[in-house]
């Protein structure tokens, strides 16, 4: 016999408060039918069987999710025993069930809090107790695993899911040495700060080569090491930030893989493979700008004057900084625009209605989760800006090394970067509501039409009430897309104004 506690994917409800008991024969069986035990849903909910590694034992344990659903990730049960334990029955339990006894104790397993989209299970082998968080979809997870559908994995993702397993773990161990039943960190927040602890630990690195091979070289600048910790903080949240971005995306487009036809769902991945199968690529081209500059500069020639030697070590100091950040941040950015751009090619060269197997409501919640990804984008993107021109102005400009840039940089190159710094944010903004925008007014359009349609043979006043106040619906929901879709338009052509007022500027006059 065996016990699983499953939230119904449905309403929300967890179903027979007390778990669901399998028998063995259930046990065996690929699928099972469990019914919602909440009285205004009572929906069958189809289990499928699910194969996977223990993530303690290693050993291959089989547990039963909702079909059409995926694991996102596994971790100890979060939730602490309710119960203070004497003595004496912690030393019974671990005499009988080991070290890890506080993981089996019945009361953390009768008290977990679920919601939608968790599960509670026991490993069939080393018997430990897990919390098992679902999201919807057959394949998006795929883009946060190694080996899985042929879909390449995020090496970011890869990384950061190392990281938090690492902190987990010591977490596990601290809290079998302390023997008690009620954990310091709970399991899952053990995890997340794995995960926020890796970018600024990679860009920690980063920062010491830094240090040691300027200050100890040739130069020391006290006032920009100010402005050089704000940059490695920077770009160290940006790594996270893009961290999150693709969890989020990936949330969303199992959601959208499940509303979509087939040809569609297959393809939609697709999308993500260049900038992933070439991330080592886009680092080595990014960092090789920082030398393109000082050849630019100085020509092909070894530093002569100390000015010269400083610029040199200077941007040679910030390559590995500028390869890791640039290697696992923008591939997350460029994809998520590129599957955009290939869910508004898909729609314009076939009609919407061929695309979703829904009405335009039923799609809309998983279009304006994409337009909240794209407006924390940009958000973030321009704060990042903002700091740093405030730094850049407060500790950089009048430092040793600021006042080398601003005498030897010409103005071509000063042109390059601060239109690079502001499209960055300007371009993102366009494109991710330039496609959104589309894509919503081609899937108005076509509702609209159909409802025109239904209008005109409807013979019920009934029913054309009701078609009438679904238009009206219609028409408010989403409706601030367009709005930012528009203005992002305008702010392109400020932008490309800025640009030709700069060079015209720089044009002599015949």
């Amino acid at each position: 016999m065996s016990i699983i506690r499953l939230s119904c994917p449905y309403c929300g409800e967890e179903i027979k408060g007390g778990g669901i008991l399998l028998s063995e024969n259930e046990l065996k069986k690929d699928y099972i039918v469990v019914k919602c035990t909440n009285k205004e849903c009572k929906r069958d909910i189809k289990l499928k069987k699910h194969t996977f590694k223990c993530i303690h034992c290693k050993e291959t344990c089989e547990i039963f999710i909702p079909e059409e659903t995926q694991i996102l990730e596994i971790h100890y049960v979060d939730t602490p025993c309710e119960r203070n334990c004497s003595k004496e029955e912690k030393k019974e339990r671990k005499k009988e069930l080991g070290k890890f006894y506080f993981l089996k104790c019945e009361e953390r397993f009768h008290y977990s809090t679920l919601h939608p989209g968790e599960l509670l299970f026991r490993c069939n082998k080393c018997k430990r107790l897990f919390h098992v968080v679902l999201i919807r979809g057959r394949k998006s997870v795929c883009l946060l695993q190694t080996d899985k559908e042929g879909i390449p994995a995020s090496p970011l993702h890869i990384l950061a899911g190392r990281f938090g397993r690492l902190f987990e773990e010591i977490t596990l161990r601290v809290h079998t040495i302390s023997g008690g039943c009620k954990p310091f960190l709970t399991y899952g927040r053990a995890r997340r700060l794995g995960e926020i602890i890796l970018p600024f630990f990679l860009m920690s690195l980063c920062s010491i080569f830094y240090f040691y091979l300027c200050i100890s070289t040739l130069f020391s600048y006290p006032t920009s090491i100010i402005y050089s910790v704000f940059v490695s903080v920077a770009f160290a949240s940006l790594i996270y930030f893009s961290f999150l971005v693709l969890k989020e995306t990936v949330i969303v487009l199992g959601e959208i893989e499940l509303k979509s036809v087939e040809d569609f769902a297959r393809g939609m991945y697709d999308c993500f493979f260049t900038f992933r199968k070439i991330w080592l690529l886009i680092g080595f081209m990014f960092s090789l700008i920082l030398l393109v500059e000082e050849i630019l500069s100085f020509g092909f020639r070894l530093p002569a004057t100390e000015v010269e030697k400083i610029r040199w070590i200077d941007s040679i100091a910030c390559i590995p900084g500028m390869f890791i950040f640039t290697s696992l941040t923008i591939p997350i950015f460029f994809s998520f625009g590129a599957f955009l751009y290939g869910m508004w090619s898909y729609i314009y060269r076939r009609y919407p209605n061929r695309v979703f197997r829904c009405n335009f409501l039923e799609i809309a919640p998983s279009i304006d989760k994409l337009a909240e990804i794209s407006v924390h984008i940009v958000l973030f993107l321009a704060s990042i800006l903002f700091l740093n021109e405030i730094f850049v102005r407060k500790f950089y400009a009048n430092a040793l090394l600021g006042r080398i840039y601003a005498e030897t940089r010409t103005e071509t190159m000063k042109f390059f970067f601060h239109s690079l710094f502001y499209g960055a944010v300007i371009l993102p903004l366009v494109l991710y509501f330039l496609y959104l925008g589309k894509i919503v007014r081609d899937l108005k359009a076509m509702e609209f039409r159909w409802i025109d349609e239904k209008m005109k043979i409807s013979h019920s006043s009934e029913e054309k009430q009701a078609l009438a106040a679904y238009r009206a619906e219609m028409s408010t929901a989403l409706r601030w897309i367009g709005g930012v879709d528009y203005a992002a338009r305008l702010l392109l052509l400020a932008y490309i104004g800025f640009i030709l007022s700069k060079v015209m500027g720089n044009v002599p006059i015949i």
